[in-house]
């Protein structure tokens, strides 16, 4: 998930994935959540207690060139990956749970 503290869309997506990541935590799903410098320190650190999952808020630099490999256009973007880093699904903008969760159990 691309995303930023300051982006509603972004929190709202968060609060909407609470009970997909319940529903799947004992499967071989890991959720990635990357931030740049545009997000205050201040405010990831108290954001993210709150959202279960690997974190990394990134430098300008970093946030540019996986903006530029992985071709995002905005956030939030969520990517789905398979056990084998392959892109399975992408979305710009929040698809929605039932989305998102058929994409991740049509790889597990």
């Amino acid at each position: 998930d691309f995303w930023a503290t300051w982006c509603g869309p972004c929190v709202y997506a968060m609060e909407q994935m609470k009970p997909l990541k319940e529903k799947l935590k004992d499967q071989d799903v890991v959720f990635v959540y990357l931030t740049g410098e545009t997000s205050p320190i201040g405010a990831w650190n108290k954001a993210i207690p709150e959202i279960k999952g690997e974190h990394y808020r990134v430098s300008d630099a970093q946030w540019q060139y996986w903006y530029e490999q992985l071709k995002i256009e905005g956030v939030p973007t969520f990517i789905i990956f398979d056990k084998e880093s392959k892109q399975k699904d992408r979305y710009t903008g929040f698809p929605g749970i039932y989305t998102i969760e058929t994409s991740i159990n049509s790889i597990i």
